[in-house]
């Protein structure tokens, strides 16, 4: 149960194997395409983003959020959990934890106003998490949204393997094609 439940409260994608050394655009496409691989997540579970409300009678604190970014944030494809709604799909979509937006007056279907990075946008709010990264303070966006608001951010790939048995020929093949 713990295992299953890990994903959810620190918002990691759920996966077979985290790669995170020297990850680049390439290794990523690569990694996809490789015959033990079902499915490929990237992104990065904590990165950090000033992230201020662009309305000045906004009731949410930002000021100590975590932000999880990744290329599938669907709970289907990643394994994170939404209480209401759904994760992020597109640019300037937003999913919130439920300890941030709560007694805010806010909900799913409803847009804020923030600044990220150097970009004012409204949000659409997409969904509500269970993640409990920095207290239960933390949002989720696309990785298309991050690289929009031109944040640099180290990524990871997670993978998902057509059978997780495989996972010595995999590590056998990766090491083989790029030595780290």
């Amino acid at each position: 149960e713990i295992n299953h439940n890990a994903a959810n409260w620190f918002m990691i994608p759920k996966s077979d194997c985290i790669i995170s050394n020297n990850v680049t655009d390439e290794k990523i496409s690569d990694i996809s395409d490789n015959k033990y691989v079902k499915n490929v997540i990237y992104g990065n579970w904590y990165i950090s983003v000033p992230i201020k409300p662009a309305e000045k009678d906004c009731k949410l604190d930002f000021s100590n959020v975590a932000v999880a970014s990744y290329s599938n944030c669907s709970n289907e494809a990643a394994g994170i959990n939404y209480t209401k709604g759904r994760g992020p799909e597109n640019q300037k979509e937003i999913a919130l934890s439920y300890k941030l937006i709560k007694n805010s007056g806010y909900e799913v279907g409803d847009y804020i106003d923030l600044k990220i990075g150097d970009k004012n946008t409204s949000y659409l709010i997409t969904g509500i998490n269970t993640g409990m990264m920095n207290g239960g303070m933390d949002v989720i966006l696309t990785t298309d949204e991050i690289k929009r608001c031109n944040i640099e951010f180290d990524k990871s790939i997670f993978v998902i393997l057509n059978n997780p048995d495989d996972y010595k020929a995999f590590k056998a093949d990766i090491n083989d094609s790029f030595g780290d």
